[in-house]
């Protein structure tokens, strides 16, 4: 949600979320820089600053292991894709 990030995926990720306005899902978002100050303004949009230097990939990675209804997922670090896996893995371990 970097407001320095140009890339079409963020910009409409932050289009979306600067609009948010569900009473029935709660959003949470991660930024590593200042965050966009159009999601900054939705006080219905929670925005959590991912920790600082290489500190990020695993704070990034803990973030995806938490319960979330619904993920957003315009990313594609290769520490996001181990998050998702992780997830799914599990997922079908405790539904067996």
């Amino acid at each position: 949600m970097d407001d320095a990030q140009l890339n079409p995926q963020n910009k409409n990720a932050q289009a979306i979320l600067a609009r948010w306005d569900s009473n029935y899902c709660k959003c949470r978002t991660l930024t590593y820089g200042p965050a966009s100050s159009d999601v900054i303004r939705n006080h219905k949009v929670r925005i959590r600053k991912l920790w600082r230097r290489r500190l990020w990939l695993i704070d990034l990675f803990l973030q995806y292991l938490r319960h979330a209804d619904l993920i957003f997922y315009v990313g594609g670090h290769p520490v996001e894709h181990s998050a998702l896996r992780w997830r799914s893995d599990c997922a079908e371990e405790y539904l067996l």
